[in-house]
C-alpha cells in the first residue's frame, strides 16, 4: 500500500527541525516503512527540505516548489503526485490547508483520510471571537474536509464529539503518540529542599505562561525551566527579569534532549487554556515526571486528578501553588510518576498507535 503523507499547510521538515520535533513526528511513518507501507511525504518547502532526503529514506520526499504565492496551486502538484501512484491513501497531518488535498483527492478519486488534532474554529473563536474572518475561514475548512473526506482521525474524546455532531460514520479515535523507549528513564525521587518544576512548549498566550510566572512569584524554593520558544519570549524574560525570579529559559530543545533535562526536574508542569491531545505533557508522563496542569479541555481527559497528575483550576494561582505543594513528598512523585507512566504505556504507546492506524488504513 502506498501512503501519501501530506504536512499541514506551511509546514516542511524544516520547520520540525527548527523545533527540535522532527524525529518525533516521523516515527509512525518509519514504523509503517517497517510494515512494508510505501510512503510519499509532500512538505510546503521550496527546496530547503532536500537536506533531509538520506534522513527520511526510504520516504520519498516531494516539495511544494512552486513559486506562486497562491495556495491553490498545490493541487495539481499533488493531483501529479496521486496520478504517479495510483491506488495511493492520501493521509492528511491537520486540517489547516487540506481543503487544497480534499480537491485533488476528488479530482482523482484518491481516498483521503484527514487527521485534525484540535479543531482550529474553537481555537480562533477563543483567540479571536465567532465574528472574525479567520473564524469564519475554519469553520468553513472543518465543514468540507468533515463532511467529505473519506475518513477522519482525531485525537481526543472531546473532539470525536464535537466531529460527530458534523458527521456520523468513519470517524477514529487515534490519541497521539510516544516512543516511550526513548523516555522512559531511572528516577531518584528525592525530598529536596528546592523543586525544579519544568515546562515545554511553545510560548504563545495558549500556554498561559504570564499566569505561570505571577502564580510562582510567592512559592518558595523552586526553580522553574522554561523549554520552547515563541512569540511571547522577550515580553516573558521581561516579566522574570523585572521581578527576579527563578526562571531559567532553554529555549528549543531537541525531542532528544527532553529525556535528560525531564530526569533531572522534579514537576512538569503545564498551564495551557486548552488543548488538544498534548504531546509535550504525554512526553513528561512518559519520563515518569508527575504532572501539575489545568482543568481544561484536552488535559482533563487525560489527567485524572490524585491519579496520575494534579489538576487545578485555570488561572487558580491558589489551587496551583497549593498543589506544587503537594509534591514535594518524594512519596506522592513517585506514586504520581509510575501511575503517569502506566498509563501512558496503556494508552500512547507508538506500538499500539501503530496497530490502530493500520486497521484504519485498511478498513473498507
Amino acid at each position: 500500500m502506498h501512503i501519501i503523507f501530506y504536512l499541514d499547510q506551511g509546514t516542511t521538515l524544516s520547520k520540525f527541525n527548527e523545533l527540535g520535533t522532527i524525529d518525533r513526528e516521523l516515527a509512525f511513518l518509519k514504523g509503517l516503512v517497517k510494515e512494508k507501507y510505501k510512503i510519499s511525504l509532500f512538505s510546503w518547502a521550496k527546496g530547503e527540505d532536500e537536506k533531509f532526503v538520506k534522513k527520511i529514506n526510504p520516504i520519498k520526499l516531494v516539495e511544494n516548489k512552486k513559486k506562486i504565492r497562491s495556495r491553490i496551486w498545490v493541487i495539481p502538484e499533488l493531483i501529479r503526485l496521486m496520478r504517479k501512484n495510483k491506488n495511493s491513501i492520501l493521509l492528511t497531518n491537520q486540517t489547516f490547508g487540506s481543503e487544497w488535498a480534499l480537491i485533488a483527492s476528488k479530482l482523482t478519486k484518491t481516498t483521503m483520510i484527514a487527521r485534525s488534532g484540535f479543531p482550529l474554529s474553537l481555537h480562533t473563536k477563543k483567540l479571536y471571537g465567532k465574528f472574525s474572518l479567520i473564524y469564519i475561514y475554519f469553520k468553513f475548512v472543518e465543514f468540507f474536509v468533515f463532511k467529505f473526506a473519506e475518513k477522519i482521525i482525531t485525537t481526543s474524546e472531546h473532539q470525536y464529539r464535537y466531529i460527530s455532531k458534523k458527521r456520523k460514520k468513519n470517524i477514529f479515535l487515534l490519541p497521539n503518540y510516544v516512543d516511550i523507549e526513548k523516555f522512559d528513564t531511572k528516577r531518584n525521587y528525592k525530598n529536596n529542599n528546592k523543586l525544579t518544576l519544568v515546562f515545554t512548549g511553545r510560548l504563545t498566550k495558549q500556554k498561559n505562561l504570564e499566569f505561570l510566572l505571577k502564580s510562582i512569584k510567592n512559592v518558595k524554593n523552586i526553580k522553574l525551566k522554561i523549554v520552547g520558544d515563541g512569540e511571547l519570549r522577550l515580553q516573558l524574560e521581561n516579566y522574570v527579569n523585572e521581578n527576579s525570579l527563578p526562571v531559567e529559559f532553554l529555549g528549543q530543545k531537541k525531542n532528544i534532549e527532553l529525556k535528560n533535562i525531564y530526569r533531572t526536574s522534579d514537576i512538569f508542569i503545564f498551564p495551557s487554556i486548552y488543548e488538544g491531545n498534548p504531546k509535550a505533557m504525554l512526553e513528561a508522563m512518559a519520563s515518569r515526571l508527575p504532572v501539575i496542569a489545568s482543568n481544561v479541555i484536552g488535559i482533563k481527559q487525560i489527567i485524572i486528578d490524585n491519579v496520575n497528575g494534579f489538576l487545578f483550576n485555570e488561572n487558580n494561582s491558589i489551587d496551583l501553588s497549593g498543589k506544587i505543594e503537594k509534591l514535594r513528598s518524594s512519596r506522592e512523585r513517585r506514586r504520581i510518576g509510575k501511575n503517569a507512566y502506566e498509563y501512558i504505556k496503556k494508552n500512547h504507546n507508538l506500538k499500539i498507535y501503530l496497530r490502530n492506524l493500520k486497521q484504519i488504513l485498511n478498513d473498507k
